[in-house]
């Protein structure tokens, strides 16, 4: 009581407690100096430097303590305030290191002495890689300056993802056309000189959005492909122009044999030449029209790599049924499967009645708008795919209606205990989406993830649907065309699920957010929805403590990350400012692939 009392006598000047503390710590007082750091920075009126000091002081105490996470927490939040100080540098390079760093942190320049007193990592490469892989990039920047082993660990990591960008997307300016020609240039130049850097590149990504640069991009490119030995992944993704041509594949399958993973997308095929690969794990053809060449050459691709491929996706207009065939894969191997029909073409019975002995098949995804055409086949092949972990399937059946479409899905999804994910999408009926997931939601015992889409949602549909669901969901996401009540009562229902980290709710046709377009005229600025987002994510925030992401429309953010900066006042004002929360943490849930990582 006496130190409360004198606590609340000098709460007008920080460097009293400060005092405090460095006399506590010297007398070995290692929690009393805890609890008076903490009440530095529970002040409204510390000064920034202030707050470094007992940050440092604090990061120290807990490390005497034992509390080595708690203490690195600190270290970093210091050098997030202040990137060039030195003490808490040095900190954390010893959490990392295992010992003792002596040299200038700054300029990084060591005396023979210093090294040798280092303390070298003796786990094996792979062990660092694996920790690596968990760590963000400013973590990955500040091993590039620890030791040689860890220099080489976040080396590979930081650059083994290229993309290269070629002209603009239509809601780009000329500018941003030139600051992409010039970034991918500079990064293929980069490659030409830098054999460390060339031979940390795993997976390049090539988006082609205007056919003027291309000149002056294609010989550099070209020129590259010898010198990326690391290779494994090679994505061409069209936007505008130019497709992927003879001379690219070429150069590829000559320097790159080794080559595991290849996505094309165009309109026109001329990626004549792919079947010379030998070792794909993962072939994704998107786009493209019916013509001859295309079925011929993908079929040819499909069999040179039968013994290889487990990852096939194919969006294009095809007669799926005469390239998949028993001669094309080895059910032994293909573990994922990817269809989506073309505009001209539907998806039919006879094409998936080629996948069933895929007797290791661990991912299907369907995308159809003629139900009637498959119903049969979910209908008659409830226990094929006994080791499936994901189904997704999204369907537009207006022109061809079958309300008993979802009843033969549902049939087909029950009692399997190793289903982990599953998306079920219904752009005519929400009604035969939920009897689907009533018939199977009692038996998915091991269902992680569910992402519905239903046309409309009635909250009392859902919570019917979300009674039969088995405790251990995770992840819920939800897209819909209209809320029947507000987001925060839909979130309500999700009370019942101890182990629920992320839960997203997203309205198609609302510009801000489920249920706040009633209360906002569509004609009000952007800034008006974010803040509209922003007031509705605080509630779901508040009903929902125990989550790790939340999203409301477009705003997606981590939970913990904003619990970690104060009380719910506070979490308030670093919500007030939507740019900063993304610059400091962005979101990491994208559309194009639902699954968050579950852990």
């Amino acid at each position: 009581m006496a130190k409360d009392a004198d606590l609340a006598a000098d709460y007008r000047n920080p460097a009293l407690y400060l005092i405090r503390a460095l006399a506590e710590l010297e007398d070995g007082k290692y929690n009393d100096a805890e609890e008076t750091l903490t009440a530095v920075l529970n002040l409204e009126h510390s000064r920034r430097g202030d707050i470094i000091k007992a940050l440092c002081l604090r990061g120290t105490v807990k490390f005497k303590l034992g509390k080595t996470l708690n203490a690195g927490l600190d270290w970093r939040a210091v050098i997030t305030i202040d990137p060039g100080n030195q003490t808490a540098t040095r900190e954390l390079l010893k959490l990392v290191v295992g010992g003792d760093v002596v040299g200038d942190i700054k300029t990084m320049k060591e005396s023979k002495v210093s090294i040798e007193k280092r303390i070298t990592p003796t786990l094996p490469n792979e062990i660092w890689e694996h920790i690596g892989r968990q760590l963000p990039t400013t973590d990955l920047r500040t091993c590039l300056s620890v030791c040689q082993t860890l220099h080489t660990v976040a080396l590979s990591l930081l650059f083994e993802s290229l993309t290269l960008k070629v002209g603009v997307y239509f809601n780009e300016t000329s500018e941003q056309g030139d600051r992409n020609l010039t970034r991918t240039v500079e990064i293929l130049e980069k490659i030409l000189v830098d054999d460390n850097f060339a031979s940390s590149v795993k997976h390049l990504s090539f988006h082609a959005l205007g056919q003027t640069a291309w000149p002056r991009v294609k010989p550099l490119l070209l020129r590259c492909f010898p010198r990326l030995t690391g290779l494994v992944t090679f994505r061409w993704y069209f936007g505008v122009a130019p497709e992927m041509g003879p001379d690219v594949v070429q150069a590829l399958t000559k320097h790159v044999p080794h080559l595991e993973n290849l996505h094309i997308s165009g309109k026109l095929f001329r990626a004549t030449g792919i079947q010379k690969f030998r070792y794909l794990r993962e072939l994704t053809i998107t786009g493209f029209d019916q013509s001859k060449l295309i079925q011929k050459e993908l079929r040819a691709t499909l069999v040179n790599n039968k013994q290889s491929l487990s990852r096939l996706t194919l969006a294009t207009p095809l007669v799926l049924e005469n390239i998949l065939t028993p001669e094309t894969y080895d059910p032994q191997v293909l573990e994922h499967i990817h269809l989506w029909e073309g505009c001209q073409v539907n998806l039919r019975q006879a094409t998936l009645d080629t996948i069933v002995p895929a007797v290791n098949l661990q991912s299907l995804e369907l995308l159809v708008s003629h139900g009637k055409n498959v119903s049969q086949f979910f209908g008659s092949n409830e226990g094929v795919f006994p080791n499936l972990r994901s189904f997704s399937l999204a369907t537009d059946d207006r022109n061809s209606y079958d309300w008993n479409f979802f009843k033969y899905v549902g049939m087909f999804l029950k009692d399997r205990p190793a289903l982990e994910r599953l998306h079920l999408a219904d752009r005519l009926d929400a009604e035969r989406l939920f009897d689907a997931l009533r018939l199977a939601l009692p038996t998915l015992t091991g269902l992680k993830a569910l992402k519905v889409g239903p046309g409309s949602l009635r909250s009392m549909r859902l919570s019917h649907a979300l009674n039969l669901a088995p405790r251990t969901l995770e992840v819920f996401s939800i897209e819909t065309w209209g809320f029947d009540e507000d987001p925060v009562e839909v979130a309500s229902l999700f009370r019942g699920f101890p182990h629920m980290k992320t839960l997203i709710l997203r309205d198609v046709n609302d510009t801000a957010t489920g249920g706040v377009a009633t209360r906002i005229p569509t004609l009000l600025q952007q800034e008006a929805h974010r803040k509209a987002k922003r007031a509705q994510a605080v509630k779901v925030l508040e009903e929902q403590s125990s989550l790790d992401r939340v999203g409301l429309g477009e705003v997606v953010f981590d939970v913990h990350w904003l619990a970690a900066r104060g009380n719910t006042s506070r979490l308030q004002l670093e919500l007030a400012d939507l740019s900063k929360l993304y610059d400091c943490h962005p979101a990491d849930v994208d559309d194009s692939d639902w699954v968050v990582q579950l852990r």
